[in-house]
């Protein structure tokens, strides 16, 4: 099966990231101003955003800033922080759209990070699940996912880790119990979410969050065609990964009728 997760007509892909980990900067505003200058056109948009790092307890917490850029439409955005650069997505046509989309930031940039060395590579895919009437999330993947009910509420979070020499790969299913579109870590995000996704915390409906994070740890010198390459090598794991824990249920579900 080789065939596009946005080419089906109810993709369950609500967002998406690419991640380049690269040596840090003391002036993170220096580097966010070099980019915008080189991505205005497309990214007008720019939001700075005060992230929480360390324990949240008195004394033990710290903050940095990261600049947020996005479109007009603010579905697709770069995110510039003191050691990394990223490109996200809550609009996705199709893999080879969005590659050309991200081939094209990284060597928009690329000046700005050329002697940067690169340490980690990351690409992420969060998917929605919501089960139709008389179904539950847990018809969507297979019953290795569904973890070990530890309560009678039926809250699930599952996750599968394969470590390799130069990365890994995770999937993670979490099903709370309530109306859930993104993982706890992305909801800070900048960028407005898919219609129907929005829908799901309007009308309080079950959902369920399949999370596929893979990741190379090789150091690399900045260069936007190789990372390009190798972003997109990480896209074939995650489809894998994907068709692997996903039900036959839901593969025919998310190939019918299209959401807006």
């Amino acid at each position: 099966m080789t065939e596009s997760l946005g080419r089906w007509p109810s993709a369950p892909l609500v967002y998406v990231l690419a991640e380049v980990r690269c040596s840090p900067t003391l002036d993170v505003s220096g580097r966010a101003a070099a980019v915008q200058a080189a991505i205005r056109g497309q990214y007008p948009l720019l939001e700075p955003v005060e992230v929480q790092t360390g324990p949240a307890i008195p004394g033990g917490a710290s903050t940095s800033i990261m600049y947020s850029f996005t479109d007009l439409a603010k579905r697709r955005g770069v995110i510039v922080s003191s050691g990394s650069l990223c490109y996200h997505a809550t609009e996705y046509v199709t893999s080879a759209e969005f590659f050309a989309e991200l081939g094209w930031v990284l060597k928009a940039v690329g000046p700005i990070y050329e002697q940067d060395s690169v340490i980690r590579l990351g690409l992420r895919y969060v998917d929605v699940i919501v089960p139709k009437e008389n179904e539950t999330v847990f018809d969507y993947v297979i019953p290795s996912m569904t973890g070990i009910p530890l309560d009678a509420s039926k809250r699930v979070q599952c996750v599968v880790e394969l470590p390799r020499v130069d990365g890994g790969i995770a999937v993670r299913f979490m099903a709370l119990g309530s109306s859930l579109i993104l993982s706890p870590d992305l909801l800070a995000i900048s960028l407005k979410r898919p219609k129907w996704a929005e829908e799901i915390l309007v009308a309080g409906l079950q959902s369920a969050i399949l999370d596929t994070d893979n990741w190379n740890a090789e150091s690399r010198t900045y260069d936007a065609d190789n990372l390009l390459n190798a972003f997109k090598g990480l896209k074939k794991g995650i489809t894998e990964a994907f068709l692997r824990v996903a039900s036959d249920h839901a593969v025919q579900e998310w190939k019918k009728q299209r959401r807006n």
